[in-house]
């Protein structure tokens, strides 16, 4: 009896296997095409499974064979959709990864539907730098990588004037700025009802900025003068002594500057008019605005696009803006009268005529 039994639940243990057996295989087999399948066929009210869920079929006190496994199929199937469905796990590890924010935009009419997300790294805002190529999330992005000097210095001074009011319009005329910097044939004019965005970008670029203007306004436009007379004309503004202004004087004339005033003289009669300019040497001079920080993120072993954070400062950039002046002198000629005379040097009458 005690062998019976142990036969019993020997049979019994190799049926569990090879049930358990047989759904592993299952499992492990079935495609995502196949669980969508099952699942599509299950839906219509003639299936095994649909009939089974709605009025199981009861064999002595149990689900017949059939509905069971139609039953275990289709939890298998929907097991499989779903692991289908997730969003495939990034392999790569590196803290440079990148995490999208909010929606995508669609920001032109290209026959290519450019849209631009906006992405964010380790908290700080990030931007591509690599136009036309396209941004594969899940890439081994490392920090590194180079840029030209003068894209770093515009881009950066880009992503900064963002920073000040990160919005959504703000981001995407960024984002095409520098696209546009970096070569790219899309540019912020096609930026359709983002356009806007660009304007507000431009004033935030210019924030804090300081302008000092240097302009020279002479008092007089106009002398008379006798050959070798000299005049002074003075600036009005008293900048001319700034060593960013000279004076030239065209051909007759010369000229000399002389603290705030210019000294203009007459070296010839002709020509007539000659003028005396006050030039700077420079419309603006630009100082300060060195740049501190900026990031390059690459992927080693993924085609992706290079992409740019900015977590660094800005010095103030400081503008000077010179504007000269000019005035003219004239040869005074004075007056000229005839007076007729006889040959014994008597003046005769007016309409008299010689022969």
């Amino acid at each position: 009896m005690k062998t019976t039994k142990n036969l019993i639940l020997s049979l019994m243990m190799v049926v569990l296997c090879l049930c358990f057996a047989s759904t592993t295989v299952f499992a492990a087999t079935m495609t995502c095409d196949e669980a969508e399948e099952i699942l599509n066929r299950d839906n219509g009210q003639s299936s095994t499974y649909w009939l089974c869920y709605n009025d199981p079929v009861v064999v002595g006190g149990r689900e017949s064979v059939a509905c069971r496994t139609a039953m275990a199929k289709h939890q298998e199937a929907e097991a499989k959709k779903k692991a289908c469905d997730a969003p495939a796990v990034c392999p790569y590890t590196s803290p440079f990864n990148f995490n999208t924010l909010g929606n995508a935009y669609k920001v032109d009419n290209s026959p290519y539907q450019v849209w631009i997300k906006t992405l964010k790294s380790n908290g700080d805002y990030v931007f591509c730098i690599e136009p036309e190529t396209a941004f594969v999330s899940c890439s081994d992005y490392h920090a590194g990588g180079n840029i030209p000097e003068w894209a770093r210095i515009e881009v950066s001074m880009v992503v900064n004037a963002f920073k000040q009011s990160p919005t959504t319009d703000h981001y995407i005329a960024a984002q095409m700025h520098i696209w546009e910097v970096m070569g790219s044939y899309r540019t912020v004019n096609g930026l359709d009802k983002w356009a806007y965005g660009f304007g507000d970008l431009q004033n935030l670029m210019s924030y804090g900025d300081s302008h000092e203007y240097y302009s020279v306004s002479l008092a007089e436009d106009m002398y008379y003068l006798d050959l070798g007379e000299s005049v002074n004309n003075n600036d009005n503004n008293a900048q001319m002594h700034n060593d960013y202004f000279h004076v030239a004087a065209s051909a007759g004339a010369a000229a000399t500057k002389d603290g705030n005033k210019v000294v203009a003289s007459m070296t010839e009669i002709y020509p007539l008019e000659k003028n005396i300019n006050v030039n700077s040497t420079k419309e603006t001079e630009t100082s300060g605005g060195d740049i501190h920080g900026g990031t390059v993120y690459a992927s080693s072993s993924i085609r992706s696009q290079t992409m740019f954070s900015f977590n660094g400062s800005i010095n103030t950039i400081k503008y000077k803006h010179f504007s000269g002046d000019s005035f003219k002198i004239k040869t005074n000629t004075g007056d000229l009268k005839v007076h007729k005379v006889d040959e014994w040097g008597d003046t005769v009458n007016e309409g008299t005529t010689f022969r």
